[in-house]
């Protein structure tokens, strides 16, 4: 079965860029899990998610203010 933090940090990765609204949350949902599962990296996982999802909503804002 796959890592449910690679799964997150993938989210992450994308949400900076593409759907933070939708991908931003799903990468945190699955870093919890990973967390729950006592994964390793899971809290990197889950600050990296967040950061991702902040950073894109000001990006998406930025592109479309400019």
């Amino acid at each position: 079965m796959a890592s449910f933090v690679w799964g997150a940090f993938a989210c992450a990765a994308v949400s900076l860029l593409f759907f933070p609204i939708v991908l931003g949350p799903l990468a945190i949902v699955l870093s919890a899990l990973a967390m729950k599962r006592k994964e390793s990296h899971a809290t990197l996982a889950m600050s990296l998610s967040v950061a991702g999802m902040v950073l894109g909503f000001i990006l998406g804002a930025m592109a479309a203010s400019g």
